[in-house]
């Protein structure tokens, strides 16, 4: 079990990484200034700042996505994946204030960001067909990732209530976004 932890915290921080370099290349607005209700501490704060840069660059990627792919139903896609993490980010951010000694840092690490640059270029340098098949497999990697992270909120007692109540709500749209994304991946494939 600590394994399966282990590596879905990888997967999670190497999902967010990647897409963190994506906002740093794409077009995306500065995040708002933090709103609203004060996450309860500083494991609320490290999950909704990880899910949130996480939205943000599903975002970023989603943009590029709708510029670079050449199959309609990846455009298509990546448009409702541009609304509805646009949504949940509106709703993360809302759990975000600037608290007394809360970081303005944020929790990504300079090697996670570096990685994710990395893999950010490549992104940008594939077009077509190439960069369809990159992209859904990239989105399906990602999603389950943060399908195993979300879980592991909605049951986390250390996380406050809302933090776990957002987590848990936000379980179906990012299983919706892996199934489309799955789909997409096999339609591909089988051309």
């Amino acid at each position: 079990m600590k394994s399966m932890a282990k590596w879905t915290s990888l997967l999670f921080v190497a999902s967010i990484s990647l897409m963190f370099s994506l906002a740093s290349l794409a077009t995306v607005p500065e995040p708002a200034k933090p709103v609203n209700t004060a996450v309860a501490g500083s494991d609320d704060r490290a999950f909704v700042e990880q899910a949130l840069h996480s939205g943000q660059m599903e975002v970023a990627m989603a943009r590029i996505a709708q510029e670079k792919a050449a199959d309609q139903s990846v455009k298509e896609t990546a448009r409702m994946l541009e609304r509805e993490h646009e949504e949940l980010n509106r709703k993360l951010q809302g759990l975000l204030t600037t608290a007394p000694g809360a970081s303005s840092q944020g929790t990504l690490s300079q090697a996670q960001i570096a990685a994710a640059n990395a893999d950010m270029k490549t992104m940008q340098e594939l077009q077509g067909d190439r960069f369809d098949s990159e992209y859904v497999a990239m989105m399906v990697m990602h999603h389950n990732a943060s399908i195993l992270k979300f879980e592991e909120a909605s049951n986390n007692e250390k996380l406050s209530a809302g933090v776990k109540q957002l987590a848990l709500d936000a379980l179906p749209t990012l299983r919706r976004h892996a199934a489309a994304a799955q789909g997409l991946q096999a339609s591909l494939a089988a051309r």
